[in-house]
C-alpha cells in the first residue's frame, strides 16, 4: 500500500489536475480505484489509532472483500 500511496499522494500534493471524462472509461475507473484505495488507507489509519481489531471491508480490492485486521 505504501508505493500506491506515494503515487497518489504525489499527484494530489503537487496540484496535478484530474479531469473526469465520461468518454474515457479507463481514466474514470482509475480515479474511482484511487478513491477506494485512499478510503481504505484512511480507515486503516483510524483503526490503528483506536486499536481496532476485527473485520472490515477492504475497499482497495475489487468486490470489497471482508478481511480481518489483527494487531
Amino acid at each position: 500500500m505504501h508505493s500506491n500511496w506515494q503515487a497518489i499522494r504525489n499527484e494530489s500534493a503537487h496540484g496535478i489536475e484530474r479531469k473526469l471524462s465520461f468518454e474515457d472509461e479507463s481514466s474514470l475507473e482509475k480515479i474511482l480505484d484511487d478513491s477506494n484505495f485512499l478510503e481504505e488507507v484512511f480507515f486503516r489509519l483510524i483503526f490503528h489509532i483506536i486499536g481496532y481489531t476485527g473485520e472490515f471491508y477492504q475497499f482497495s480490492q475489487y468486490g470489497y472483500p471482508i478481511t480481518s485486521l489483527k494487531n
